[in-house]
């Protein structure tokens, strides 16, 4: 082979060389960083996202859900029986739908993992939270001895009380809680 072939295969390998490292190096940018997240700590809870969790769910969610007028909720202390609160939704998305929302507290269910978040979002934290319970045991029409058999978090989100930002609590009289 002449020299001036090998210069030109080398010139093909260096071009297809750079135009592989372009493609590499464009893919594997990280995204941008978003400005408004918010970091937290371990064990603590974020703010809720200003999504569309308090949107009505669409039509495709919806079909989805269960029709009885109960619900089997499995849990490591067997399973505990609710009323369907499906029916009663008040928005979500993907895998957590917002069962009640008031001016003082709001109540989600997550679908992945059968667990609850009862969020005060407005002060005083400890009479809000009484409320915020007792609605959670109306809405799904249990006792307080089968709400602590359910995986449930009581929490506040940051900014209504500083020094509770992002703290959980288990449900006031299960134990364990403030």
């Amino acid at each position: 082979m002449s020299k001036k072939y090998i210069i030109i295969i080398a010139g093909i390998i260096l071009v297809l060389m750079c135009i592989f490292a372009f493609l590499f190096l464009r893919t594997s940018t990280p995204a941008p960083e978003d400005e408004n997240a918010q970091e937290t700590t371990p064990g603590e809870l974020p703010a809720p996202a200003s999504s569309t969790l308090n949107q009505p769910p669409s039509a495709e969610m919806a079909a989805g859900f269960p029709k009885g007028e109960t619900l089997t909720i499995g849990t490591p202390s067997g399973s505990v029986t609710v009323k369907n609160f499906y029916p009663r939704i008040v928005g979500g998305e993907e895998n957590t739908v917002v069962i009640l929302e008031k001016p003082t507290h709001f109540i989600s269910y997550d679908t992945m993992d059968s667990s609850f978040w009862v969020a005060v979002a407005a002060k005083p934290f400890l009479e809000n939270r009484a409320m915020a319970e007792r609605d959670f045991l109306e809405v799904l029409g249990i006792s307080q001895g089968n709400a602590c058999r359910l995986n449930v978090v009581v929490g506040i989100p940051y900014g209504i009380d500083p020094s509770l930002n992002g703290r959980q609590f288990n449900l006031s009289f299960c134990g364990g809680g403030l």
